[in-house]
């Protein structure tokens, strides 16, 4: 009796028409996959699920809210253009603060509710010595309902709610999770 392997010229089409499958069958239940290359997370895929609940440490994908800032930051090329309101790309990032919660802008870092977020601090300046707008030293809000503060400590350049403010449910666009970091 002799056996035979199944061709791999015949698996790879049933592998990728598999995946093909999977990813449109994926993106009309909401569900996504992205890339992060930015500095702020660590690079790699995550996936990208529908928002219905978002709890403290979360990691989403956002839109920064459009304001005076965004043009700004497209200018100096923070972020590439995509289909947020700003013309910006969502950013992807960790949820410090919640509805509720108080949080504070101190020279040492931010605090939400009384405790210190190591590697928190606000810069002054971005990575080509240019002054880099943020909320002020002493800044203190209680987050107002269907609000979030987004903080990254991954990297101290991470552009994030300590520079253009606390965001809305409607800028949270996905639930994320890492699949393959490096």
């Amino acid at each position: 009796m002799r056996l035979t392997q199944k061709s791999p010229n015949r698996v790879i089409p049933v592998i990728m028409t598999v995946g093909i499958i999977s990813l449109i069958s994926m993106e009309a239940a909401g569900w996504s996959i992205g890339w992060n290359s930015s500095e702020s997370m660590p690079t790699g895929l995550y996936l990208l699920s529908p928002v219905t609940r978002i709890d403290r440490d979360n990691l989403v994908a956002a839109c920064i809210p459009k304001s005076d800032l965004t043009d700004n930051y497209m200018a100096r090329g923070y972020l590439p253009s995509g289909d947020c309101p700003s013309g910006m790309a969502r950013v992807l990032k960790p949820v410090a603060a919640l509805a509720g919660d108080e949080v504070r802008i101190e020279e040492d870092g931010v605090t939400v509710n009384g405790v210190s977020i190591a590697g928190s601090q606000v810069a002054d300046l971005d990575s080509h010595g240019r002054p880099l707008p943020h909320l002020p030293i002493s800044w203190r809000q209680k987050l107002p309902t269907d609000s979030y503060f987004l903080l990254s400590t991954h990297s101290s350049r991470s552009l994030d709610s300590r520079y253009f403010g606390p965001v809305d449910r409607a800028d949270v666009v996905y639930r994320a999770r890492a699949l393959m970091v490096f």
